[in-house]
């Protein structure tokens, strides 16, 4: 008997961090490269970001709301709401066999961003960890 509680116990709790939340604070982004077939999906610190950046032809999209946006972007990206209804169909627009480097607010979203783009067919995306707070963070210093 102590078994079996033991075991339901275990999968309660391994289904509770299973569930999917919707703000940036409840969706806490992998730090694991997922790598398929087709490409390469992983979350990227700062660092790696920026460097990754230098990459020619790179796609950078920011998936905050506009009014987000207004508080400071990182120079040269896009903006892609992923809030917005026709946000799959304005994933279209980019160039799957590029790399694209996605970002949020805390990096929960553009997470989310990421395993959709995958989803899609993209060859290569990274996710800034930490998002745009992490980002000016790290370029307050």
């Amino acid at each position: 008997m102590k078994i079996v509680i033991m075991l339901l116990s275990s999968l309660v709790f391994v289904a509770s961090g299973c569930s999917q939340g919707t703000s940036d604070q409840k969706q806490k982004p992998s730090s694991e490269t997922t790598q398929t077939e087709t490409g390469v999906y992983k979350t990227v610190s700062p660092a790696e970001f920026e460097e990754a950046m230098k990459t020619k032809g790179v796609q950078l999209v920011d998936v905050r709301t506009p009014g987000e946006c207004d508080n400071g972007v990182i120079e040269g990206a896009e903006n892609i709401n992923i809030g917005d209804s026709d946000f799959q169909q304005q994933l279209e627009k980019l160039d799957k066999d590029k790399p694209v480097l996605v970002y949020c607010k805390s990096g929960g979203r553009s997470a989310r961003a990421m395993n959709m783009m995958k989803d899609k067919g993209f060859e290569k995306v990274l996710n800034l960890d930490g998002g745009y707070g992490a980002w000016v963070e790290r370029h307050r210093k």
